[in-house]
């Protein structure tokens, strides 16, 4: 039994019931010319009998609803309904009311209304009580729908955000590969500052936001080793106001912009390359602008690569937004900028 949907039908079916007892009121008090005593009465017996078997109706749906032809069933049991409710609406005034001679004719001739107004009003209740189940089953599979398509996104910013690692550990293992035979030491170096690096990715993988201190902490781990592989070459200088540190942001979103900086900045090039971060909050949005040096012929032909691709998506999942990254150039400078909500 469906108690939710009976008591929705509280308000509408009381609304109802007081209609029909002022309808027949009027009916028999002025048409028909009723005494005043049956005028009162015969529509009290009417609102009882039919609220009997409007419960009756509900009760029934809610035990069975038939997933096809709703309304062809809700109409035949109406239907059924209300010739029981008029043979006991009759049979409750013929043995309890006294009518005098010639008012029980007249009554008997009020059949075709009484008929209309108990299948109108019983009729009325059954749909009702399937359009409820109906919007709820809606709501429900609304619901569903919403549950999903969060578990998708969810799952869709797991898989970005995990893609970062393989994607910069390749880089780093193909550093350290020409570096052992080489400069092995620096390569000794570079493993060991590249295990303390996933040791920090693999401690931040369940988190969404972070602090700003935190993310540029794990971004100077990374900008470590990537100046064992550069050395002096790499140049990275990094601003940020104090009142900047404590907001959060979500998790891994400078160090694949900068990484998209080195790679389109000291790639193709022996010169010193510097690199700019510059970080502060504008109404309540934390804006990240990040500037280098590029060769325009290393420049990719289509897209930003795969770093900032995923960085546009991930921003997209998280706040619905596509223009919280922006990348242009100026001369020979390659401007990303990096607009994030501020994560409670």
């Amino acid at each position: 039994m469906n108690l939710t949907r009976v008591r929705k039908l509280w308000l509408p079916g009381g609304i109802t019931l007081i209609c029909s007892y002022a309808v027949l009121w009027t009916y028999f008090r002025n048409s028909l010319q009723f005494p005043k005593e049956l005028a009162n009465t015969i529509p009290v017996i009417f609102v009882v009998t039919i609220l009997l078997f409007c419960w009756t109706a509900v009760m029934a749906l809610s035990m069975h609803t038939p997933s096809r032809f709703k309304s062809a069933y809700a109409l035949l049991m109406s239907a059924v309904l209300t010739y029981l409710h008029l043979r006991l609406f009759f049979y409750v005034n013929s043995v309890f009311l006294i009518y005098a001679p010639g008012e029980w004719e007249a009554f008997e001739l009020t059949y075709p209304f009484l008929l209309l107004a108990s299948f109108l009003i019983i009729g009325f209740m059954a749909h009702s009580f399937i359009l409820l189940g109906e919007n709820r089953e809606a709501s429900n599979d609304k619901a569903r729908q919403d549950e999903i398509n969060e578990m998708m996104r969810e799952a869709e910013l797991h898989k970005l955000q995990q893609q970062f690692q393989p994607h910069f550990l390749f880089n780093s293992l193909n550093s350290i590969s020409a570096l052992i035979a080489t400069r092995p030491e620096e390569a000794r170096t570079m493993v060991q500052k590249l295990s303390d690096f996933l040791r920090t990715t693999l401690k931040r993988a369940d988190e969404q936001g972070v602090t700003f201190e935190e993310e540029i902490a794990y971004l100077q781990l990374y900008l470590e080793i990537e100046k064992v592989r550069f050395g002096h070459r790499l140049d990275v200088h990094v601003h940020v106001n104090d009142d900047m540190l404590s907001v959060k942001i979500p998790t891994l979103l400078l160090q694949p912009i900068v990484e998209n900086a080195i790679k389109f900045g000291l790639y193709g090039t022996t010169e010193k390359v510097t690199i700019t971060l510059d970080a502060h909050l504008e109404n309540n949005m934390v804006m990240v602008k990040t500037t280098n040096p590029f060769d325009r012929e290393m420049l990719p032909q289509s897209g930003t690569g795969f770093g900032l691709n995923a960085i546009k998506r991930r921003l997209y999942l998280l706040f619905a937004r596509n223009d919280l990254l922006q990348t242009e150039t100026n001369g020979n400078i390659f401007i990303t900028t990096l607009k994030t909500p501020v994560v409670s």
